[in-house]
């Protein structure tokens, strides 16, 4: 295998794992457990959408997470929570949404929602206007 490949795939990878490793380090961390790579495939099919690659680690590893006062989406049975639903629920009250967008955090305030691209620019939704915040979910961690 070409050496360059493979270090590629590692720093990719470190780089993916950065959002799920910092999730975990918060003490207030709770997670359900990860989920397969089929019922990623089932959500992404349903929406008409890609993850982006650190969502999807994060699937992978989580499922669904609740940390610092976030409730990121997941795919879980709890309609509060899991991604598809959520996402549904969202695009009836945003005119216009990044393609390929789906619902990573539902705050609950103010009608506030945040997006993630297949590209994992992370948006801002509220009062059908959308924003771009960051490039991440790591980067949105980090934001407060």
């Amino acid at each position: 295998m070409d050496g360059t490949c493979e270090s590629d795939r590692k720093r990719r990878y470190i780089i993916l794992s950065q959002f799920v490793n910092k999730l975990k380090k918060f003490d207030d961390f709770i997670e359900l457990g990860g989920v397969s790579q089929d019922e990623i495939n089932r959500a992404e099919n349903i929406l008409g959408v890609k993850f982006a690659e650190e969502y999807i680690e994060y699937l992978l590893e989580c499922g669904v997470a609740s940390v610092d006062g976030h409730e990121f989406t997941g795919n879980n049975k709890t309609k509060r929570l899991n991604v598809v639903d959520v996402t549904k629920e969202e695009l009836a009250k945003v005119e216009d949404f990044p393609e390929g967008a789906y619902v990573v955090e539902q705050a609950h305030i103010d009608g506030v929602a945040i997006w993630q691209t297949e590209k994992g620019k992370i948006y801002l939704s509220q009062d059908n206007t959308m924003r771009l915040l960051c490039n991440s979910l790591n980067e949105y961690i980090n934001l407060k």
